[in-house]
């Protein structure tokens, strides 16, 4: 489990329910010993003027009285008014070093305090251990956030004695096990928030009670790769989109009295899933329904969002707080980010966000654990860590560096599996088990590149199995012109192998992936591959050779060597929708590139798998 569940507490609501104003004046005689015959002491004491001091707010007795009733020790409560040991004040110490019980209070200089309320005969070690024990049953904290849009989000330090006001929750079908931004560094748990121990926002139109995912980091994540990933979600959460994870508040406890490092926490409103959860539980309408038009329209909307956020990501305006004073412009020289790790479990689905217009809700970024944020003048020397393989892209293996065209590629990756989702609906892992092909050191991959050799060089290629799936879509009978444009985006700006790093890359850390083979070209076809062009996978047959001259998506030809830019995949997008606004039919109507019974050439890319072998072969290479 994410967090200690076995301590039980007694809520804030629960105790105002019980000990109220009238309660606590009806309560104050025995507390105070006054003589029930002796009629007197009404005229020397106002039991409600009392009785408002400990029901009082901001500062509050009420815990305290509760404890000392437990305790049988309730009088004892003039004296802790005399003390001013307020309910702020819990917790007491005890920092004894033997088998007693001195009872402290923690200043906020650090110093521990000795308090006259604990001292006297009717304190003995018993009464003073029951006091200590029985005062973590009211001391679950109370959660708040900031604003929306300020950077000041709450961090709570508490001690793991103190119950926290959590009550595990199960997933949902549609949640599984990845409701939550979980990744490299962190273990989720989803929980629902006692409503009176929080003041959190409610992002869902449902839910009345918080339900959040409890993201507890991983033991080796240490306070500095803590302050990394909170600090890069409060900058996004000045952003205002709805694409972004939400960062409600974040938390570390700390073992009581113990040198122990302590367990950090991030808190995230509840998804309803990740984006395979999606795939899996929801099916897209077909092609010729009513609702396919409006259906079509949101996913273009979810992938617009999703590339704007990504682009903020990109381009993230420098905390006013590090911002330098000296210099023309430095103010405002931007971080230039990368997410890293762009993949189907790393977007999360909330079906039921509150300000969504569709009814299976928006799609947001999540898991900034390992995304790097640098300057212009340091970004060359950034350390990375490991990347999913998956949904990597080759430059990572071809030239140790990446840069924010790496996201690019991610993303290319997940807009094929999504409009695959489109066009066929969950493809269960069919396209996966197709990605599938031995490496370089002869392990099975799941890329959607492949690498070769070609003599003392390694090259990469888009995968065959990729270029084999994208004309199957195009000729499946589902096909749209709608579909067509978005496959054109994907292969011509997205899934591209890049000939040389960006100018914005990054080295990799040689103690990362010390074997990584060196700087090559990339993308072109080995000597001993025949250079006969296939057809492009962005053109129909009767448009080979004039469409994939220009668009350079010939796979093993000299094609464009560079991604697209969010702000460009933003722009297509926006074409499209425009397309849609045009013509009716641009989202329903059947288009097919390649027809179902029409044979193709192999692509080029496919040959380099056999050529693989007897290049092998003849280098005698170990696979």
């Amino acid at each position: 489990m994410a967090y200690n569940q076995d301590h039980h507490y007694i809520s804030n609501g629960k105790l105002d329910e019980i000990l109220t104003l009238e309660t606590v004046q009806d309560i104050l005689p025995a507390c105070l010993e006054l003589d029930w015959e002796n009629q007197n002491w009404q005229q020397d004491v106002n039991l409600y003027a009392i009785a408002s001091e400990i029901c009082g707010t901001p500062v509050s007795y009420k815990k305290t009285l509760a404890i000392l009733i437990l305790c049988k020790m309730h009088q004892q409560l003039p004296n802790f008014l005399d003390c001013k040991l307020d309910d702020s004040s819990l917790p007491v110490y005890n920092r004894a070093k033997d088998a007693t019980c001195r009872l402290r209070v923690k200043k906020s200089d650090g110093n521990f305090e000795p308090l006259s309320c604990f001292e006297g005969p009717d304190w003995d070690y018993d009464k003073l251990d029951s006091f200590y024990e029985r005062q973590w049953k009211f001391l679950a904290p109370y959660f708040n956030r900031g604003t929306e849009g300020d950077e000041k989000l709450h961090h709570y330090k508490l001690l793991k004695r103190a119950p926290l006001p959590f009550k595990t929750i199960k997933a949902s079908p549609d949640q599984g096990d990845n409701a939550a931004p979980g990744g490299h560094y962190g273990e989720v748990t989803f929980v629902e928030i006692d409503e009176a121990h929080h003041r959190l926002p409610s992002y869902s139109s449902t839910e009345k009670n918080a339900q959040c995912a409890l993201k507890k980091l991983r033991p080796r994540v240490t306070r500095k790769d803590f302050d990394h990933e909170v600090d890069i979600l409060k900058r996004l959460s000045t952003q205002r989109n709805q694409h972004l994870v939400k960062l409600l508040f974040t938390m570390e406890l700390h073992h009581f009295e113990a040198e122990q490092r302590p367990e950090f926490y991030l808190v995230f409103p509840l998804a309803s899933g990740d984006l395979n959860g999606l795939w899996a539980q929801r099916s897209p309408p077909s092609r010729g329904s009513e609702e396919m038009t409006d259906f079509a329209q949101w996913f273009l909307s979810q992938c617009q969002g999703i590339t704007n956020a990504l682009d903020m990501v990109h381009n993230m305006p420098r905390r006013k707080d590090s911002q330098r004073s000296t210099g023309v412009g430095q103010a405002k020289d931007p971080y230039y980010g990368i997410h890293a790790d762009i993949k189907p479990a790393n977007l999360l689905w909330f079906e039921d966000w509150k300000e969504a217009t569709h009814k299976l809700g928006v799609i947001q970024i999540a898991d900034f654990g390992i995304s790097n944020f640098h300057t212009t003048d340091s970004r060359s020397n950034a350390r990375l860590p490991a990347f999913t393989r998956t949904y990597r892209a080759p430059e990572i293996d071809l030239f140790q560096k990446i840069s924010r065209s790496f996201d690019i590629w991610g993303l290319g990756c997940v807009f094929l599996e999504f409009v695959s989702w489109v066009v066929i609906g969950h493809p269960s892992g069919k396209f996966s088990e197709s990605r599938m092909a031995q490496g370089l050191d002869r392990i099975p991959q799941d890329t959607f590149y492949q690498l070769y050799p070609d003599k003392d060089r390694t090259k990469a290629v888009v995968s065959p199995a990729v270029i084999k799936w994208v004309l199957e879509l195009r000729r499946h009978h589902d096909c749209t012109q709608f579909v067509n444009n978005f496959l054109d985006l994907i292969v011509d700006g997205m899934l591209v192998v890049e000939d040389k790093p960006q100018r914005d890359s990054w080295r990799r850390d040689s103690r990362h992936s010390p074997s990584e083979p060196p700087i090559q070209e990339a993308n072109s076809a080995p000597k001993d591959m025949p250079m006969t062009p296939g057809p492009s996978i962005n053109s129909s047959s009767r448009q080979t050779t004039k469409s994939s001259a220009a668009s350079g998506s010939i796979i093993g030809t000299e094609s464009k060597k560079k991604r697209l830019t969010c702000q460009e995949i933003i722009k297509r997008l926006e074409q499209m929708s425009e397309s849609g606004r045009a013509n009716k039919e641009y989202y329903t109507k059947q288009e097919l590139r390649l027809k179902p019974s029409e044979d193709f050439t192999r692509p080029q890319g496919i040959i380099v798998a056999q050529s693989m072998e007897s290049l092998a072969e003849k280098q005698k290479l170990k696979w």
